[in-house]
């Protein structure tokens, strides 16, 4: 496990000192100067950076922002559902969305984008999880909803868009 994991890091640090054309100089420059974090804690005490998270999640089609309550809500009842499979992704997305939640002013953040990614890896997961169960004809329900509503929102933002 260990040299598994010792590789990917190599591998990966080889990947960023490649896109510094293998310069050291440079390399050294881009990590002297890197900003990783430009959040405060004052800002988890901000109801509206909350707010304005939400927004974000809600932005990302209002599928999202109905299934992930509903996801939770499953995976707190279900000990089935509570394995290493469905928590790693809502505790990466509790940890970018708290992120972004402490950096509200940072336009353009990644981790609002992070965070939504993960919360629709955790709601396919738990949907996933409903698909094994015997109430099947309920996930395929809930996995056929999903799809329409996201078409119809999606083609609704297009349509607006020629306006």
């Amino acid at each position: 496990m260990l040299t598994i994991l010792g590789t990917s890091i190599g591998v990966g640090a080889a990947l960023i000192f490649a896109s510094y054309f293998f310069h050291p100089g440079l390399f050294a420059h881009g990590v002297a100067s890197a900003v990783l974090f430009r959040g405060t804690g004052a800002a988890l005490r901000l109801p509206g950076a909350y707010l304005q998270v939400g927004r974000e999640i809600l932005g990302s089609g209002p599928v999202l922002a109905l299934m992930a309550p509903i996801s939770l809500g499953v995976w707190l009842a279900a000990r089935r559902s509570r394995y290493f499979g469905n928590s790693a992704p809502l505790l990466m997305a509790l940890f970018f969305l708290l992120l972004r939640v402490g950096s509200p002013h940072a336009t353009g953040s990644i981790y609002s984008l992070l965070g939504i990614i993960f919360l629709f890896v955790f709601v396919g997961g738990i949907v996933a999880d409903l698909l094994e169960t015997r109430i099947r004809g309920l996930g395929m329900t809930v996995i056929a909803g999903m799809l329409v509503a996201n078409a119809i929102w999606d083609l609704t933002g297009l349509f607006s868009i020629g306006r």
